[in-house]
């Protein structure tokens, strides 16, 4: 049983020199599936490609919040236009980001809460970022209706939070920071999170997990995020990769047949 990563920035221009390379070792490690994340379009043209051309990916968009300064309506139209194409089966990232901005609150809530509301127009779950938000995050996910919910991605929240959002129906996605040495409150989460509401993922080319701290992630490092959250839970891994394919096709409405 495969790894699926469940958010890869990988169309982004980090990746420009060597991303068949990246591809090619997928098979090498056993992985199964990724998930494009999109923030502009220059990263959805890359995604549609690659799409077409490798199996294993999926693709999502979304306007970032670090983005709610600068969006337009015409962003917003384009954005529809595109999930009307039935191309992206994920809508995000989307979110709240108070770490570096915090002067524009009302901005990102909005651009969030329209976002939401578009996603349940196509019937789709969303890839939900927060950042020194988690009140505010969870109080507009609860207000505003998403039939399909979505994931918390790269969650970095509290035990009790996690729970909160649980209840919500929303999934959790665990990146390499679970295997930080220092990440406490991420292996705490860990340990927490019930099997059948678990993802991870590498947030790449951010975030890579030890033994690659500091290095540009990508895909193929999920196995070392997978492998301690197997260690943590005290499960094989195999079992932990089982379950997370089920969640992950729950999330996105697929079959496995």
């Amino acid at each position: 049983m495969g790894y699926i990563d469940s958010h890869a920035h990988l169309c982004s221009k980090e990746f420009n020199q060597d991303i068949l390379e990246i591809i090619t070792d997928f098979s090498n490690n056993e992985i199964d599936r990724v998930v494009l994340i999109c923030c502009n379009d220059k990263d959805y043209i890359k995604a549609l490609a690659l799409a077409k051309e490798f199996s294993c990916f999926s693709i999502a968009k979304g306007i970032h919040p670090e983005q709610a300064n600068e969006y337009t309506e015409k962003d917003l139209i384009i954005l529809d236009r595109q999930l009307q194409d039935g191309h992206i089966c994920l809508l995000g990232e989307i979110g709240l980001d108070y770490h570096w901005i915090k002067d524009n609150k009302k901005q990102q809530q909005e651009l969030f809460i329209r976002q939401i509301e578009m996603a349940d127009k196509y019937n789709l779950p969303i890839a939900v970022h927060s950042r020194d938000a988690s009140e505010d995050t969870y109080n507009i996910l609860k207000e505003f209706h998403n039939s399909k919910k979505g994931v918390m991605h790269c969650y970095s929240g509290s035990v009790e939070m996690m729970e909160r959002y649980i209840k919500l129906g929303y999934y959790i996605s665990l990146a390499g920071v679970v295997t930080f040495a220092n990440a406490r409150l991420a292996k705490e989460v860990a340990v927490a999170i019930p099997l059948d509401r678990l993802l991870y993922e590498t947030d790449c080319p951010y975030l890579s997990p030890v033994p690659f701290r500091g290095k540009r992630n990508d895909p193929n490092r999920i196995v070392y995020t997978a492998n301690k959250i197997a260690e943590l839970k005290q499960i094989d891994v195999k079992k932990l990769n089982e379950q997370v394919k089920i969640n992950f096709q729950t999330l996105l409405g697929e079959s496995d047949e």
